[in-house]
């Protein structure tokens, strides 16, 4: 038999208080045993009033960072968060079913078919014309910009211009649009001639169309069509996020109960607010988007630490979403849904490296365990997450695909609120690299690139 102390929020006692239990732990005897919670951040000591010893991990006790065991397990946190959700919604009579499944509770949010091939982005631009939209303003735009500064090989006239986008039109298919325009910013920035890009382009959209291949194009499509879909609603003026449905919320919490909790009850608030009853059978897109608009900021507001330290953060935190929803809304992102970065840790300033732990311990970045080997040094990069819950406060997206790497300098940047007009010059030129038609700089133009991409329609 086993006799177990349980102690949970450590984090809500001094630090003298913490060195007495740790003491308690260092000098248990069995059949005694402890098990205390706290989170990341709320450990203020491991020393202990006997010989002013410190208690070690892995000797006097045994560290579990739940959250992160159940972000490497995420068919235990989707089975975990699917009970929490499900007995929940059973206890407090918030659906008319008595009994409740998740397949039920999921059919209740509204979550519209975002593929290439759906007619509900189509829609949400409100259905342009062949040709027209925003998407394709900005397009003439930039290459009309392209032609007065003589940064656009193969344009010479508005005729060619307007070539160029009726070439890229595909008409009903707004995401395809895009993706189009996306190749030929793509081409674009490697000086190719436009026009002739403009109909290899098109195609190649209509093998994709018609089934008869995928390719280098169907890549495209499946690496950059969440962000091309985001662009196309910020084209129209509409800042929403694009992360329906109780999946979604539940990859977005990052292993944290209390962040799914917080996030079902602002949606859940909202809707009987709107709906203006108890029992909910519907949930908007709307209702979905304003309630994880609301735990982002509840989240930034809960999690922060007080002090210099926790503006520091903050601030950090909040520049690297900026460079993210930059690149997510840019002509030429450098990365495909970007929510992560890599550094060189080591050569970070300790200042950095401990604000850097500090944002960690609050869960506003979450290290990933697969390191990145750097080209140059052969040496381990460490890679860092934003935390999906923020995501929507910057219309970012929540897959761990794109990540960007971060040299030292720019990251002691970053995290020094000191430097706001610095932040802001590395900012312009972060988006100007992305911008056509300069593209960061004057480049002189050429008929052919020299280096194949992976990105560059077939030949």
């Amino acid at each position: 038999m086993t006799f177990s102390y349980q102690l949970d929020e450590l984090e809500n006692i001094t630090e003298g208080q913490q060195r007495y239990v740790q003491s308690l732990i260092r000098e248990r005897k069995a059949p005694a045993t402890f098990r205390i919670g706290s989170r990341l951040y709320g450990i203020k000591t491991l020393e202990t009033y006997s010989d002013d010893e410190a208690n070690r991990d892995g000797s006097e006790f045994e560290q579990i960072v739940l959250d992160h065991r159940l972000r490497q397990n995420s068919d235990q946190w989707d089975t975990f968060a699917d009970e929490i959700v499900r007995r929940r919604l059973q206890v407090f009579g918030a659906l008319a079913e008595r009994s409740i499944s998740i397949r039920t509770i999921e059919q209740i949010f509204e979550n519209p078919d975002l593929s290439w091939d759906s007619e509900a982005v189509f829609k949400m631009i409100g259905s342009p014309s062949p040709g027209t939209g925003r998407h394709f303003d900005r397009l003439k735009r930039s290459l009309k910009e392209g032609l007065s500064q003589g940064r656009a090989p193969g344009i010479s006239s508005q005729d060619d211009i307007e070539y160029v986008a009726k070439a890229v039109a595909l008409p009903g298919f707004p995401i395809l649009e895009k993706i189009n325009m996306l190749t030929l910013y793509q081409g674009w920035y490697r000086n190719r001639s436009l026009p002739k890009l403009a109909d290899q382009i098109a195609a190649q959209a209509a093998d994709f169309t018609t089934g008869r291949t995928k390719g280098a194009y169907a890549t495209r499509v499946q690496h950059y069509a969440s962000d091309m879909v985001a662009q196309l609603l910020r084209d129209e003026g509409k800042r929403i996020p694009l992360q329906f449905g109780l999946k979604n919320f539940i990859r977005m919490a990052e292993g944290l109960p209390r962040t799914l909790v917080v996030a079902l009850r602002n949606i859940w608030d909202l809707a009987i607010y709107n709906e203006r009853e108890e029992v909910i059978d519907h949930i908007s897109t709307e209702d979905q988007a304003n309630g994880l608009l609301d735990t982002a900021e509840w989240f930034m507001q809960t999690m922060r630490k007080p002090g210099a330290d926790g503006t520091a953060v903050r601030t950090a935190i909040e520049r690297i979403a900026r460079l993210f929803e930059t690149n997510r809304f840019a002509d030429k992102p450098v990365e495909c849904s970007l929510l992560g970065f890599s550094v060189l840790e080591r050569e970070l300033t300790e200042k950095t490296q401990s604000l850097l732990l500090v944002a960690e311990q609050r869960s506003f970045l979450i290290r990933t365990t697969k390191e990145e080997i750097d080209r140059n040094s052969q040496e381990r990069l460490a890679k860092f997450q934003l935390n999906a819950t923020l995501a929507p406060k910057w219309s970012l997206p929540i897959a761990r695909r794109g990540i960007v790497k971060f040299s030292p300098t720019a990251l002691d940047l970053i995290f020094d609120p000191a430097r706001a007009d610095e932040f802001e010059e590395y900012h312009k030129a972060w988006k100007a690299k992305m911008t056509a038609p300069q593209f960061g700089g004057p480049r002189k133009q050429e008929a052919h690139q020299t280096m194949p991409s992976l990105f560059e329609p077939d030949e």
